[in-house]
């Protein structure tokens, strides 16, 4: 009877195989139908890179019609990925091509060898998708075995080969990003963050003598001190701003729909009203406002005034221009009235002041919050006006004057006392900076980053029972035979046990993990890593070991144990060779699951668009959600994305020899990934380097050792023979790995001299021949980076390009000004327009919140015009720098941001930004509106923030 059973679960190993193809096609198809009629009609969700970026960074429309734009993202250049996404979208391209060329030479050569091998001329009882494997083969033709370990070694460096490769065309690029001009311009590129300092070198002084040596010397130092207390401050207004932003968009919401529920009960009366020949000449519900020259103001009908106030009639002037020194407040009086009336104090937002926000005094959260902005407005500014020496906290961002100074600096050895200033960090800008993680000494930072990966362990101990639940369910017609109440899948007509093997088991794999990556970021931001650019390559290392380790390890021993359970209590030998034989059935399906339905659903994006319409709905209550839910380029988190296409490969490399049919899927798999990332990428991440994927060679290694070697206890001792040339190979994949990591290590993070002292001597040939030959002194005989004539002639900064700048920027907010003037003007009176003293202001923030720095927020628009020519003449040639505040904490010279509300056609908003301001509150309705339906548009961005 186990034998009728095992030949019932053989066929229905093909048969699961099948029906997960068949089903994962179709889902295909009707992903990209799907895709191809909504990508005209869903143009912010699927084409957003043609209208929102900056005109350079635009991508061409696609061609009109259903199919037509296969064809041209299919001829789309990959390298023009570069000028639009940036150079880790490209290489993260280029890592798929390599893949395709990998798995195409891998299904030619082991369909054309290793097929014929593992099936021709053998009499076996495995029928379907096992004669295609390893375990076909009778260990009476030990001889058919010399051919995998033949092509195990020919494949094994071939992809050795590839990868390197790819690493000096890593390299190159690399090298030519840090050597353009843009890049070697930009202050970051010139600036080292660096920790673990000794108190007693944490002054200016002391670090500029300890960088004396550092070629072209130090151009500033900012050193990270202890500002707890203005921090807190800091946060908590930023904290309360987005709760009052909140509140009072819901108090306005409010208002509207009370306002459009009014409307339709008069409507409603008059109709009534009509139909008893009874007219009433009633006035709109509509804003109060002034009555124009000679204009009568209408009487409210007594009989209504419950549903219109009285405040209509009112007879007084408003003004609306906010130059005049009038009390702000008391202009709007009616407006206070209609606001009362339409949302009365005990149905506004409120909030207990009680324990844990649950019992308490219920007070109005509009009040509550407008003071406690207030209130933190001024003690920020009084933390600021009596600023201390505050105690450095042993960081300090150090500028460079050039750029090989900071490379330079970054590799030295830097102090004397173990782990001190041992940790430095390159290409660092001020708002790349995770703030709460560089104020830690090094005991603490080497403490934490240890229980991160404990806690990760222990993340992988506790996924181990679901990840099992799966791996059993993908070989369950296997298990079916030995469980009696699982008997019925083995009875069971297709397509059923084809479902529960080769459908289920990777959707539930996919919602057990959708959760991870939150929790693996998490633990990456406790490691304590102190820039946001680093988190996704924590997160890419964790993730990847656990997808090896539950998406792939445990998953196919799992699924493996169902078939050989009784065998591992009579034979365990026999069993754990059967074990290996069978590895590759669950990944099969896994293979075809993801390459097909996951290239589909990346294309479609589902995610994606349910998420753009759930914020749309739900999230877009406010004028800043508003706008980012409608202008901000969608972004893909490449710490993610990256292992998931590393463990594809992992797998198609592990059984490419052992089952050689997954060569062929795992082809498919990343040809279509690559279309569609080469259709999606949007966004610049940091590559690791590819060498990840090497694990899929050591699997594939380790399983074919084993099994020559446990073949070899049971039968001959060619098998023992065999298993000794794996495990030689092994240690040859080892050597290349660690020659290859070895060699490219440094370069891989570091500008080597010779690239960087070449640019630096034209460059200073360049300009010693426009400047200093009008002079009529010597030929430059040879550039000495310590000379200090020299250097002012190389490293110039501050000069005319920021004076440049500063110039644009004025004329920009003339230009502003003089619209907004002509504007106002125009404008009706009824409509509140705020000063021209308060435009300039509004302009000055919108550039910056801080005057002290308009030009590092205002400049980057400038430098890519300015600099990005491919070129370095001496009239482009400055070097761009921070502003004044460069790496002080935000807290230090941010200003309050903004309230944003819309603006209603009641003029309510306008009462409300004329009390926040008079309570010293910014605020603003400018740039959006809330309609009748209680929904907010905007049409342009926060006030606090560049246009």
């Amino acid at each position: 009877m186990t034998d009728v059973f095992a030949v019932n679960a053989t066929s229905k190993t093909t048969q699961t195989f099948v029906t997960s193809l068949v089903t994962n096609t179709i889902l295909l198809g009707v992903e990209v139908i799907a895709f191809s009629y909504l990508k005209d009609n869903l143009s912010r969700v699927y084409t957003p890179r043609t209208y929102l970026p900056p005109p350079e960074k635009r991508a061409e429309e696609l061609p009109p019609g259903r199919w037509r734009w296969i064809l041209s993202v299919g001829f789309a250049s990959s390298t023009d990925i570069i000028n639009k996404n940036g150079l880790d979208a490209y290489l993260f391209l280029r890592f798929l091509r390599l893949m395709i060329i990998i798995f195409s030479t891998f299904t030619v050569i082991t369909w054309s060898i290793i097929l014929p091998v593992d099936t021709a001329n053998i009499n076996s009882q495995a029928d379907g998708l096992n004669k295609l494997s390893w375990g076909n083969i009778p260990n009476s033709e030990t001889k058919r075995y010399a051919a995998h370990i033949v092509i195990v070694y020919l494949l094994t460096f071939f992809v050795i080969y590839l990868i390197r490769l790819e690493f000096f065309h890593f390299i190159e690029m690399r090298q030519a990003y840090l050597t353009s001009t843009s890049q070697s311009h930009c202050p970051q590129g010139r600036t080292v963050l660096v920790t673990s300092i000794p108190h007693d070198m944490c002054t200016e002084k002391t670090l500029r003598i300890w960088g004396a040596f550092i070629p072209g010397g130090i151009q500033n130092i900012w050193i990270y001190r202890d500002t707890k207390e203005l921090n807190d401050a800091y946060f908590a207004r930023l904290k309360a701003c987005n709760e009052l932003e909140d509140t009072l968009s819901k108090l306005l919401r409010q208002a509207a729909l009370e306002k459009s529920r009014k409307e339709r009960i008069y409507a409603k009366e008059m109709a009534e009203l009509r139909d008893h020949d009874v007219v009433l000449n009633f006035p709109e519900f509509s804003s109060p406002r002034r009555p124009s020259a000679g204009e009568s103001v209408p009487d409210t009908p007594i009989s209504l005034s419950r549903i219109v106030p009285d405040i209509l009639s009112s007879k007084s002037h408003i003004s609306t221009d906010l130059e005049r020194n009038d009390s702000p407040v008391s202009q709007y009086a009616s407006e206070k009235a209609l606001l009362d009336e339409l949302v009365p104090p005990s149905k506004r937002p409120s909030e207990h002041r009680g324990f844990l926000g649950l019992w308490g005094l219920k007070l109005d959260k509009y009040e509550l919050l407008k003071d406690e902005i207030a209130q933190h407005n001024n003690t920020i500014k009084f933390l600021r006006a009596h600023e201390r020496d505050d105690k450095p906290l042993g960081s300090a961002f150090i500028q460079c004057n050039l750029q090989m100074g900071a490379h330079v600096l970054a590799q030295c050895l830097s102090h004397h006392t173990p782990l001190k200033m041992t940790t430095k960090w390159l290409q660092v800008t001020p708002k790349d900076v995770i703030w709460a993680n560089i104020d830690d000494g090094i005991y603490k930072t080497r403490f934490r980053y240890l229980t991160s990966w404990l806690l990760n362990i222990g993340v992988v101990v506790i996924w181990f029972f679901p990840t099992t639940f799966v791996g059993l369910l993908s070989n369950v017609s296997q298990l079916c035979t030995h469980i009696k109440w699982l008997a019925w899948v083995c009875k069971a007509h297709a397509p059923i046990p084809g479902i529960l093997q080769g459908v289920f088991p990777p959707i539930l794999l996919a919602i057990s993990f959708a959760i991870l990556p939150w929790i693996l970021r998490a633990l990456a931001w406790y490691e304590n890593i102190p820039l946001y650019s680093l988190l996704s390559i924590s997160v890419y290392k964790r993730y990847f070991m656990f997808l090896v380790i539950h998406g792939f390890l445990i998953v196919t021993l799992t699924s493996g144990l169902t078939a050989t359970a009784n065998d591992l209590i009579s034979n365990p030998t026999k069993a754990v060779s059967e074990l290996a034989s069978h590895l590759p059935d669950a990944s099969v399906f896994f293979l075809t699951w993801t390459g097909l339905t996951g290239a589909g659903s990346a294309l479609l994006q589902l995610v994606d668009l349910s998420i753009y319409y759930f914020k749309k709905w739900y999230m877009g209550r406010t004028p800043r959600q508003t706008f980012a839910v409608t202008f901000n380029m969608p972004s893909t988190d490449f710490g993610v994305v990256m292992p998931q296409m590393s463990l594809l490969a992992t797998i198609g490399l592990a059984y490419s020899v052992l089952s050689p049919i997954i060569n062929g899927l795992a082809t498919l798999a990343f040809a279509l990934y690559y279309f569609v990332w080469k259709f999606l990428l949007t966004w610049v991440f940091d590559q690791p380097p590819e060498h990840e994927t090497v694990a899929g060679l050591y699997v594939e290694q380790f399983c074919l050792t084993a099994l020559f070697f446990l073949k070899g206890s049971t039968s001959n001792h060619t098998f023992i023979a065999q298993g000794v040339f794996m495990v030689v190979l092994m240690v040859i994949t080892l050597t290349a790995q660690l020659f290859i990591r070895q060699s490219f290590q440094s370069l891989v993070q570091y500008l080597p001299m010779t690239l960087a002292m070449k640019r630096i001597h034209a460059k200073m040939e360049r300009r010693w021949r426009h400047r200093i030959s009008k002079e009529k002194e010597n030929k430059l005989e040879h550039v000495d980076l310590f000379d200090r004539k020299q250097l002012n002639i190389l490293a110039r900064k501050t000069g005319k390009a920021v004076e440049t700048i500063k110039a644009e920027i004025k004329a920009g907010l003339a230009e502003t000004v003089k619209e907004a003037k002509t504007t106002s003007a125009a404008h009706s009176a009824a409509v509140d327009r705020p000063s021209t003293t308060e435009l300039r202001q509004t302009t000055s923030r919108a550039s910056n919140t801080s005057s002290k720095s308009k030009h590092s927020k205002s400049s980057p628009k400038l430098v890519y015009k300015k600099f990005d020519r491919g070129e370095d003449t001496d009239s482009s040639g400055d070097d761009l720098d921070f502003d004044e505040n460069g790496f002080q904490h935000p807290s230090s010279y941010e200003e309050q941001p903004w309230i944003w509300i819309p603006k209603d056609e009641l003029g309510l908003s306008r009462y409300l930004v004329a009390e926040l301001r008079s309570s010293g509150v910014l605020a603003s309705d400018e740039g959006a509106t809330i309609n009748e339906e209680g929904n907010v548009v905007v049409t342009r961005g926060p006030p606090d923030h560049p246009q």
